[in-house]
């Protein structure tokens, strides 16, 4: 059983344009093949933090994409069931996109283009962890402490340290398993930031301890 405090970061990412772009579904699959793993990170799963900025209903960029600019609906709904949470590496999301464009072109006659100003153009992120400052030796503090905790910190804890760490679980839950609070774990990991505001989601791991 561990006994180290739980320390709370967070992570500030910054976008850089890439050289990649594509202006129809066949493109987009290959840009996607093609494109750095950064580039997948920053569309796919980044985009569910800047989600809560906008109005888009869309989980990933991919999908929004092709529902508004390639008016291609069907398309968009099955790129939005890629759920980032299923997928526990880089290498598995492109190819689960991959996969997904290349059955869905693969059926088409044609594929319809649209212009150069309408094309997606591929991002890449870099992203820079920090400490919070926030930390907690037990359960009751880790409580409090999640009430109080950032938006952006809660994203990296379950988002970004299990996909680019390579850790298979979000840090919140493995902490309470090794702390010995199995069942509390199980609570948290069963909860889905890609369905929850991730705004409320410190409260709801608060109340779920409590």
């Amino acid at each position: 059983m561990a006994t180290g405090p739980f320390v709370f970061k967070s992570v500030a990412t910054l976008a850089r344009a890439t050289s990649f772009f594509a202006d129809s579904a066949r493109t987009l699959q290959t840009a996607i093949e093609r494109a750095p793993s950064s580039s997948i990170y920053f569309h796919l799963h980044f985009a569910l933090f800047r989600r809560h900025f906008t109005t888009s209903e869309f989980l990933n960029d991919f999908a929004q994409w092709t529902r508004t600019t390639l008016a291609d609906e069907a398309l968009a709904e099955l790129l939005a069931a890629v759920d980032p949470l299923e997928l526990t590496s880089l290498r598995q999301a492109r190819e689960r996109l991959v996969a997904t464009l290349g059955e869905y072109v693969g059926r088409m006659a044609f594929t319809p283009s649209v212009s150069f100003k309408q094309r997606f153009c591929f991002q890449e992120a870099e992203s820079f962890i920090y400490p919070t400052g926030a930390s907690a030796d037990g359960l009751a503090a880790f409580a409090r402490e999640m009430r109080a905790a950032p938006a952006e910190s809660v994203f990296y804890h379950f988002v970004v340290a299990p996909l680019l760490e390579k850790k298979g679980d979000n840090d919140f839950s493995i902490w309470l398993e090794a702390q010995g609070h199995g069942e509390a774990a199980a609570r948290v990991r069963r909860l889905s930031p890609y369905s929850t505001d991730l705004y409320a989601l410190g409260d709801r791991i608060g109340d779920l301890l409590q």
